[in-house]
C-alpha cells in the first residue's frame, strides 16, 4: 500500500460523521513527506475547522510517521 492509499484509509472512518454534516476531507496530494488535504464544507476560521484539522494530525501522524508536513485547503 503507498502512502496516498494509507492515509486515505486512515481518514475513512470519518466520511460517515462527515457525510452527515454536509463535509467531506480529499488526500489531494501526497509525496514521501507531505501532504495536501482539501477540507470541503467546513467553516472558514471556526473552532470544529480547527478541531478536524488537528484531529487529520493526529491521526497521520500515527498512521504515516513520515509524513511531516500537512497542508489544509479549505474550500
Amino acid at each position: 500500500m503507498n502512502i496516498q492509499e494509507t492515509l486515505e484509509q486512515s481518514l475513512s472512518h470519518l466520511k460517515p460523521m462527515l457525510d452527515a454534516a454536509g463535509r467531506a476531507i480529499e488526500v489531494q496530494e501526497v509525496t514521501d513527506t507531505s501532504c495536501t488535504i482539501v477540507l470541503k464544507g467546513f467553516c472558514g476560521d471556526c473552532a470544529c475547522s480547527g478541531s478536524y484539522m488537528e484531529g487529520i494530525e493526529e491521526i497521520l501522524a500515527e498512521q504515516a510517521p513520515q509524513v511531516k508536513e500537512i497542508k489544509f485547503i479549505q474550500v
